[in-house]
């Protein structure tokens, strides 16, 4: 029943996709060497001393870039690269100069240089970057009301030095009557994706959406969706930008429809809670307001800590209570263990208050810890691996708490946890539980579902996120002497 793989390790989370190099830039005097070397200036027909520039245009790998164009700013024009992608312009008077190399499909780094002549130049070199922009297509039946959705979506370069910018056209063959506005969304770094607003396909006709200025010059993907008139979203398809392919797509692990999704990219200050989420900390001791929660914005997460030496209780949850059957997903990083027996755990749950206090609070929930060294013990947990509950707490006005045989967990590592809320026929909720490591194609699903005594009519809940110090609770034996944290990179929950 557990999880015995340690194929994946927390990949720190940032800019994956950026393939462009950096040339180098060295300059000599007349009698220098590079690119061929050894030339000096020249004479201009006045009988003045004059300079030249020279160098390569090529791929990081070192494959020269034909047919390139190298402008020369103050009048004196341009070259055109050869085969190896070398460029020499000579004939330069005194002053200084911009050097600009462009072609068609193609982003330069850097993208222009400035030098002073005298003296002549060697070797300014430029680094180029072929611009690889897809089609994107998600053809297919989308069921919304009466009708169905298809869509295509072309996305072809603009015209322009580098081609850094494309246009993205969506043509909708059925359905377009439905869609009242499109969303993107582009993901430049692992797992993140943010909303690009400015560059939202505009309306042109009911069949065709069109926007410009899709930036080009990095790895990505841009994802689309379209809302339809009560908002709902439906996922048409992406476009990759620079062999974006090798940037983990955002499908929710193969769930494109959605009711609601956070994906923690505005930012907040210490303390406050994320956009449609509230604090719910139960316990804080902590002096410092610092060890609470935060948007990281290096990391594009939610950050959720509890200081060392004290019992704090960090949660926070949605606004919204009214959460009943789908399913509901986390992605959370697992940090590694910076001692061992501590009483702290990372909890995404479900929860819900009912009216009658305390002892009628309803949890289904994803506990990760330590582990108290008797549980360990009886679970057979191996020295390095963290424990994961999977538990239904307080069920039917109760305060039993049911869990199911714990797994370990590799710290260090990001995970996806889902639960999936189905009504039976006597309308009371079957809990299934599931998650998978990063890297790993299945879910690994928990053999056992757990019927509730409660269902829809008279239970929705709250999705929370925490970090909790527990005291005298079955998660680790002693008090956390050391900050914890975890990130959630992303909470979705969908009715399908």
């Amino acid at each position: 029943m557990g999880i015995s793989d340690n194929i994946s390790k927390w990949i720190t989370l940032g800019i994956i996709g950026l393939v462009v190099g950096f040339g180098l830039a060295c300059s000599g005097g007349g009698g220098g060497g590079g690119n061929g070397g050894g030339e000096g200036g020249g004479n201009g027909d006045d009988g003045s001393t004059t300079y030249y520039i020279k160098g390569y245009v090529r791929t990081s790998d070192g494959t020269g870039i034909s047919g390139a164009t190298v402008s020369f700013s103050g009048g004196y024009g341009s070259v055109t690269t050869d085969d190896s992608g070398y460029y020499h312009k000579s004939g330069l008077s005194s002053g200084t100069y911009t050097i600009t190399p462009s072609k068609s499909d193609y982003t330069f780094s850097p993208s222009s240089r400035s030098l002073s002549a005298p003296p002549s130049h060697n070797n300014v070199d430029f680094t180029a970057e072929d611009v690889f922009v897809s089609d994107g297509i998600m053809t297919g039946i989308f069921e919304y009301g009466v009708d169905d959705i298809d869509a295509k979506i072309d996305a072809e370069p603009n015209e322009g030095p580098g081609g850094s910018k494309c246009t993205v056209t969506i043509t909708f063959s059925e359905g377009g009557d439905l869609v009242q506005d499109i969303e993107s969304y582009q993901c430049v770094e692992a797992g993140t994706f943010h909303a690009t607003p400015d560059v939202d396909p505009e309306k042109e006709s009911p069949s065709v959406w069109k926007t410009s200025g899709i930036l080009t010059g990095v790895a990505g993907v841009v994802r689309y969706y379209a809302l339809a008139a009560d908002g709902s979203p439906i996922a048409l398809g992406e476009i990759e930008l620079n062999g974006g392919a090798d940037v983990p797509h955002y499908d929710y692990d193969g769930v494109y429809d959605y009711d609601d999704v956070w994906l923690f990219s505005e930012t907040t200050d210490w303390g406050e809670p994320p956009i449609d989420w509230q604090d719910d900390s139960s316990v804080v001791t902590s002096p410092d307001s610092d060890y609470r929660v935060t948007i990281y914005d290096e990391k594009g997460c939610l950050q959720i800590k509890t200081k060392g030496g004290t019992w704090d209780r960090v949660r926070v949850r949605t606004n919204s209570y009214d959460y009943e059957a789908g399913r509901y997903q986390w992605r959370v990083y697992v940090p590694p263990i910076n001692e061992n027996f501590a009483s702290s755990a990372i909890g995404a749950f479900l929860y819900s208050l009912q009216s009658s206090g305390d002892n009628n609070t309803r949890e289904i929930a994803f506990q990760i810890g330590y582990g108290t060294a008797a549980e360990r013990s009886t679970y057979g947990i191996e020295n390095g691996k963290l424990m994961c509950y999977m538990t239904v707490q307080r069920d039917d006005s109760s305060e039993t708490d049911l869990s199911t045989d714990a797994i370990p967990l590799d710290p260090g590592s990001w995970y996806t946890l889902k639960i999936v809320l189905t009504p039976n026929d006597e309308d009371k909720y079957v809990v299934s539980w599931g998650l998978k490591k990063e890297g790993k194609s299945e879910f690994w699903e928990a053999p056992d579902d757990y019927t509730c005594g409660y269902g829809p009519s008279d239970t929705s809940f709250h999705i929370e996120c925490s970090v909790e110090n527990f005291e005298n609770w079955w998660i680790g034996d002693n008090q956390p002497e050391q900050d914890k944290e975890a990130y959630f990179d992303y909470v979705f929950f969908t009715s399908q």
